[in-house]
């Protein structure tokens, strides 16, 4: 009976990631080498044509290289101003501390697309910007280039390497500059030829998952790219599939060198960081008292978060109380008729509690099959699975939303009657397939924190594993699991590649009907929209926050010795905070 148990306990996991994560993948790369796989009349024939056509193609060349220019770029300024943030929020004492901490998470949390339309209508023709600045009907035009789709996605990740180098600067301490103070070493040669080389492997770590981030990412490609008419190879990638008559095969040839890119950056930062030896975080650390607080670092610190969240959502609020962006309109004719328009409409007021619903059930869902990976994780689960779940990290969200739509629209599935494709079943799993493998980093992080002689304790006491998780587990992991859940839902809500591709005929999701409200030029009610759906999950946020805090106030004192998102980003180590 126990061999048994001890089987299933480590198929059970391997079934849930090859259905949600194996079987799509596969599904996507089998169409390069076996492109007639899906045709009308199946057939297994390789073929190396569909590889020979991506390559020969000239716009897959120019997306190729837009993509990877950029993402070289953004990484270095996201990364250099990141450090310099990070060097001002853990050791200048800006006013506000904590402020800055939250905003460093909303910004990380904030999707791209919403920041590229906030400064997309901030400095278009007739945009805020455009009349603030004097432009007219000339519009901001270098915001309409690469370097706009630069500066969007600049502000939008810079706070990667901000988390990641704040936290090894909080956890190595300050005893090597000190002794250099003590030395004679002024300020500027501490920071050079101390600081920076300890930091270094934060550093180069937050540029490889910044160039992963860019890379792949989908949001301002399918905005401010195409607005710009930039061609970024996400783009290319969802135009091919969704022009008529789609080829499969290249769409995977695509796909794959995407994925491609992105795992070589990836696997550059894991090489590099097993060469490198910078030992700096020990366990007798000695924290100063806090300096006085610094006006400098103040300004440092709010410039950045002022034009990555306040300009965009200063924006929103703005256009969204605006009848039109006429420039004979002005603040006399502020009204919350787009607020009505837009929440009137039944598909637009239904997309929005039924992406709630969406985020709702995928959080739920996501964190029981979290908590029971994560739980089992380094035990009963197999060190491959473990593996492939944290590769799935660098597989961006256009990518599994494709793969979802070659596995579950399959001939040998629809012909055999279970046809998911177009429900709300495939696009759930599509987003509890892309937030299980943070969850589950999330959890495990979490649980190695935990004391394990108490769960032996209960093993030896006769507790089985379900108790355990119920009784010890779950109460100390407590702040985590709501981090996680509130994580998970804030994604779903605002997700827009899987979104796009998957959501069910005539029933949009947020993002989409967002996207497409602005895509049809109507920008105060796609503003008020966008408004509706931050408050709404700044609404949710608040309610799950204060029921913790009441419900379950007794286990605070339980709560201190595990990690929750807000704590981790001080407490882990940069490889561990990146994966989370």
């Amino acid at each position: 009976m126990r061999i048994l148990q001890k089987g299933l306990s480590r198929l059970i996991p391997v079934i849930i990631l090859a259905v949600l994560l194996g079987y799509p993948l596969i599904s996507l790369f089998i169409q390069i080498f076996f492109p007639q796989i899906n045709a009308y009349h199946p057939s297994w024939a390789p073929s190396l044509s569909v590889v020979k056509e991506a390559w020969s193609n000239p716009l897959f060349r120019i997306a190729s290289s837009h993509s990877l220019l950029l993402a070289f770029t953004v990484a270095t300024a996201s990364t250099l101003l990141g450090t310099v943030l990070a060097i001002a929020w853990q050791w200048h004492n800006p006013y506000g501390r904590r402020i800055f901490t939250t905003l460093m998470w909303v910004l990380f949390l904030t999707p791209s697309f919403v920041i590229a339309e906030g400064w997309e209508l901030w400095g278009m023709p007739g945009g805020i910007g455009s009349h603030g600045l004097g432009l007219g009907s000339q519009g901001l035009a270098v915001l309409f280039s690469p370097w706009g789709i630069w500066w969007v996605l600049t502000l939008r990740f810079f706070s990667l390497p901000m988390m990641a180098v704040g936290a090894t600067i909080e956890n190595m301490g300050r005893e090597y500059l000190d002794a250099a103070q003590i030395l004679g070493a002024g300020y500027f040669f501490r920071q050079w030829r101390i600081l920076l080389p300890l930091l270094l492997p934060s550093i180069l770590s937050s540029f490889f998952l910044t160039f992963a981030e860019t890379i792949g990412d989908f949001g301002v490609a399918a905005t401010l790219g195409s607005s710009s008419h930039y061609l970024l190879l996400s783009y290319l990638i969802f135009q091919s599939l969704t022009t008529f008559p789609a080829n499969f095969g290249l769409v995977g040839a695509y796909g794959l060198s995407l994925i491609v890119m992105v795992v070589i950056v990836q696997g550059s930062d894991r090489i590099w960081l097993r060469r490198a030896s910078h030992t700096v975080v020990h366990g007798n650390v000695h924290r100063r008292p806090p300096e006085r607080t610094s006006l400098w670092a103040t300004i440092a610190l709010a410039i950045p978060f002022v034009l990555g969240l306040g300009v965009p959502l200063i924006t929103y609020v703005w256009v969204s109380l605006l009848p039109s962006l006429s420039p004979a309109v002005n603040i006399w004719h502020l009204s919350l008729v787009n607020f009505s328009h837009a929440l009137s409409g039944h598909t637009i007021y239904q997309a929005v509690w039924r992406s709630l619903g969406y985020a709702v059930i995928a959080a739920i869902i996501t964190v029981v099959i979290g908590l029971y990976l994560g739980a089992l994780s380094g035990k009963e689960v197999s060190r491959l699975t473990a593996k492939l779940l944290t590769a799935t990290i660098a597989i961006p969200g256009l990518i599994l939303g494709i793969s979802y739509v070659f596995a579950y629209n399959a001939p040998w599935l629809v012909n055999n009657g279970f046809n998911i494709y177009g429900t709300p079943i495939a696009l759930e799993m599509a987003y509890i397939a892309g937030s299980l493998p943070f969850v589950v980093r999330m959890l495990a992080g979490a649980r190695s924190q935990m004391d394990h002689g108490l769960d032996n304790a209960g093993a030896v006491l006769g507790a089985g594993l379900l108790r355990r998780l119920r009784t010890l587990v779950i109460p100390l992991l407590w702040p985590t699991i709501v981090s996680s859940t509130l994580l998970v839902l804030t994604n779903v809500m605002f997700e827009l590649p899987a979104s796009e591709l998957l959501y069910p005929s005539g029933s949009p999701t947020l993002a989409v009907a967002i996207i497409h409200l602005f895509n049809n030029f109507h920008y105060g009610q796609g503003a008020a929209l966008t408004i509706s759906g931050i408050l709404l999950v700044s609404l949710v946020t608040l309610l799950v926050r204060i029921l913790q805090s009441r419900l379950f106030s007794g286990w605070k004192g339980s709560q201190k010795s595990v990690a929750s998102p807000e704590t981790s980003a001080r407490t882990l180590p940069a490889t561990q905070v990146e994966e989370v």
